[in-house]
């Protein structure tokens, strides 16, 4: 902070000595350093014609050199988002591959399993109970080749 406070101050104190130095002139009708003003007049004259001619040309370089890299990057971007992404669904192929075998070798139900299918007769039966009293029919749910090898139990 105090850097900048101190650059301020320069930068304040040569604005106002350019801007009297400039009155004085106007006051006195003399030209400071004038061979030299002339050259450096020239000089920026022609820096900001190469600037006029040059900078539409090397904007639109730097825009394909840019739209390159980019294109660049996102590619190899997109490449790792496949490869990762092939990589997960072989893995989720394999998962599905193995899961059913598992599965079958594991055996029985676990024993909350078999509750929450008892639980599930249990409430089919009393539904069909309500609706035999009231006179209506409905259709019996077809169990699934597991719960009917327990409901045979």
């Amino acid at each position: 902070m105090f850097i900048a406070t101190i650059l301020l101050i320069i930068a304040i104190v040569g604005l106002t000595s350019l801007i009297a130095f400039k009155a004085w002139e106007l006051r006195s009708e003399t030209v400071m350093f004038s061979p030299v003003r002339i050259k450096v007049g020239g000089y920026s004259h022609r820096l900001l014609e190469n600037l006029r001619a040059e900078f539409p040309r090397t904007a639109a370089r730097a825009t394909r050199i840019f739209g390159r890299i980019l294109r660049a990057y996102a590619s190899f971007g997109l490449a790792k988002a496949l490869i990762a992404f092939e990589s997960f669904l072989e893995k989720t192929l394999r998962l599905v591959r193995t899961a059913p075998r598992q599965i079958e070798r594991r055996g029985e139900a676990s024993p909350f399993l078999r509750e929450v299918a008892a639980y599930k007769r249990m409430i089919a039966r009393s539904e069909r109970k309500e609706a035999a009293l009231e006179g209506e029919v409905i259709p019996t749910p077809s169990l699934p080749a597991a719960e009917s090898k327990e409901s045979s139990d």
